[in-house]
């Protein structure tokens, strides 16, 4: 069941929508977490049968998963 994401940059901008289509619901939010940085207007996931996951379930989401994976971690001194 496929999974698309999709935002607008401004309140009356045109909708845009990832290049991928999520299979899970927790890939197509790992994606929209990466959008947070971007200055989006609304981001929203939509799944089969008209489910719709708002931004705020999605940015609930995003604080709950923490710091990307790798963030903030140095390359360990060579010896």
């Amino acid at each position: 069941m496929p999974y698309s994401v999709k935002w607008k940059l401004t309140r009356g901008g045109q909708v845009l929508e990832s290049p991928t289509v999520f299979l899970v619901p927790a890939a197509a939010i790992d994606f929209a977490c990466a959008q947070f940085d971007r200055v989006l207007y609304d981001i929203w996931i939509e799944g089969p049968n008209g489910i719709r996951i708002e931004r705020d379930a999605i940015s609930r989401s995003c604080r709950d998963q923490g710091p990307p994976r790798g963030a903030g971690k140095r390359d360990a001194p060579r010896a």
